[in-house]
């Protein structure tokens, strides 16, 4: 970021802050965050659009005692500055007293307050000619294989992001990343039949996604594998094994059931569970915010303290929390390093590759896709629908693809039968696992 636009950026902020004071505010914020994203979608070869999109955004917090209140505006000029922090200050007087959501003291502040070390900003020229291109290659990859007969188009993208913050203490954090992205989608056909498949690469740096060609190879290949899909061949307690990209929304899940706000509200299915076994043996969850290049790395948290590499699982028992400071100070955890969201979460690989994982696995299902929203992180009730392949006789039978086949469990008893093999792709997204395996769902 240039000097020139970091020193307006203070300005505007600087002066919102003073704003706040003005109308009496004992602790004040204000955040000024700014989004720009640029996408290239073409079809057939063709280029159908170019999408650019700018946001600005500007965030700010006062406090009265107890009392505070936030609000969010698009503009930075001074008079909608003032309009907002006077309607703000009114707001204020009918919020509640709440003594728990108040700032971090400052002897608790992150000392970093800046995410240079972590490389997350891609300074790589990329034109719009040459996002064109990539697009154009993984679509013509994909279209080359055989049984492929359309294209749903593919598509480019690339993002900027910067956040600066201070408050009426004199602290500052700035964060600034890149993203970029790369998706292709295309139809496969036999007679009547048409199925879509698709693939798609995602990363900080552009030099970190999969080459175009991998990804139209792969999508074509999933289109044309799912042709021709029936029901499973069996129905009751089988293996059931998830393709990565799939398996990271278990991932989600479990970061949702250790989430500080279920848990001191006891409206998760682990509320009870620090200390115990919720894994099988031999599996970590790991948090790492300071991984290089990671998609959601940083410093400091949101709400300005230090983060440092957590094992929220190890060996399968559960180790720590995940929540915001309000929610610590309620259950009593306010000098704890689990004081944050989730930043880059794995489930750490195992040592089999994913061939060895389902070797003995003589009837089982390998998810590649799920449908629904069927699950209930209080109870911890999974239904979902799932489309894939069989598993038989210890290998992924690519000839017997299946669709809408339902597969149910709860989490509890999903993550307690899991193993998992060594394919970890950690840069891929914020929630990355290996090929996962569950013993014992319900297919239906």
């Amino acid at each position: 970021m240039a000097t020139k636009e970091l020193e307006s950026i203070r300005a505007t902020l600087a002066n919102a802050l003073d704003l706040m004071k003005a109308q009496g505010a004992e602790y004040a914020e204000a955040q000024f965050s700014t989004a720009v994203d640029r996408g290239v979608n073409v079809r057939l070869g063709k280029v159908e659009g170019i999408e650019t999109s700018k946001s600005m955004e500007i965030g700010l917090g006062m406090r009265i005692g107890d009392r505070s209140q936030s609000v969010q505006i698009s503009s930075r000029s001074v008079q909608d500055l003032s309009e907002a922090v006077a309607k703000l200050a009114l707001s204020l007087k009918l919020k509640p007293e709440n003594s728990y959501n108040r700032p971090a003291d400052m002897a608790l502040l992150s000392k970093v307050r800046h995410n240079r070390s972590l490389d997350l900003v891609d300074r790589s020229k990329l034109s719009i000619d040459a996002m064109a291109d990539q697009a154009k290659q993984a679509e013509a990859v994909a279209l080359s294989v055989s049984g492929v007969a359309n294209s749903d188009g593919a598509s480019s993208g690339y993002g900027r992001y910067l956040s600066v913050g201070v408050d009426s203490r004199g602290v500052e954090f700035i964060s600034e990343r890149t993203s970029r992205s790369l998706s292709v989608s295309v139809i496969a056909k036999d007679g009547e039949e048409q199925q879509v498949g698709g693939e798609w690469t995602s990363a900080t740096y552009a030099s970190d996604l999969l080459l175009p060609d991998a990804v139209g190879r792969a999508a074509g290949l999933e289109a044309v594998r799912a042709l021709n899909a029936g029901s499973a061949p069996v129905q009751g307690k089988y293996p059931v094994v998830f393709h990565p990209d799939i398996g990271a929304s278990l991932l989600g899940h479990f970061s949702g059931a250790i989430n500080g706000k279920a848990i001191r509200e006891k409206s998760s299915f682990l509320t009870d569970a620090m200390g115990q076994r919720v894994f099988a043996p031999g599996i970590s969850v790991c948090d790492d915010p300071h991984l290089k290049r990671g998609m959601k790395s940083s410093r400091f948290s949101g709400e300005g303290l230090p983060t440092e590499y957590l094992v929220l699982v190890e060996n399968g028992v559960l180790k720590s929390w995940l929540m915001a400071l309000e929610s610590a100070r309620r259950l009593g955890l306010e000098n704890v390093p689990q004081i944050r969201g989730a930043t880059n979460l794995t489930i750490e690989p195992g040592v089999l590759t994913p061939d060895q994982l389902i070797s003995d696995i003589q009837d089982g299902l390998y998810v590649t896709s799920l449908m629904g929203q069927g699950v209930d992180t209080v109870s911890g009730s999974y239904s979902r629908a799932a489309k894939g392949f069989w598993i038989k006789n210890g290998a992924i039978d690519f000839s017997h693809p299946v669709d809408n086949v339902s597969v149910s469990s709860n989490l509890k008893d999903m993550f307690l039968n899991m193993s998992v093999a060594n394919d970890l792709r950690r840069l891929r997204s914020s929630k990355a696992v290996p090929t996962l395996r569950v013993e014992g769902m319900s297919i239906a």
